[in-house]
């Protein structure tokens, strides 16, 4: 059993979220002048879905996956689905 966390989201580290993000937030409509380490793929946030949905809307989403609100508790997704599995595992 391991935890697991999210460290980055399409290789966006949570400076990299939280520059671009600042930028969404301030009212700009274009991210690249967001300053974000190579690895970030920032076109990711840009433009819309097949849905017609603005991907820029999905950097706050991003961002709290990365680093989540100072009153949230950490946990493993994996613990979790282990424990959804023990509970299973009882019902036979």
């Amino acid at each position: 059993v391991y935890t697991a966390r999210v460290d980055a989201v399409n290789g966006c580290n949570k400076d990299d979220l939280t520059a671009m993000n600042m930028l969404d937030s301030a009212g700009a409509k274009d991210l690249s002048r967001a300053n974000v380490s190579p690895g970030c793929n920032k076109t990711t946030f840009e433009g819309t879905s097949a849905s017609g949905q603005e991907r820029r809307l999905d950097l706050p989403l991003a961002k709290n996956l990365v680093d989540p609100p100072p009153n949230h508790i950490p946990s493993s997704d994996v613990l979790n689905n282990l424990g959804l599995y023990v509970g299973a595992a009882f019902l036979f």
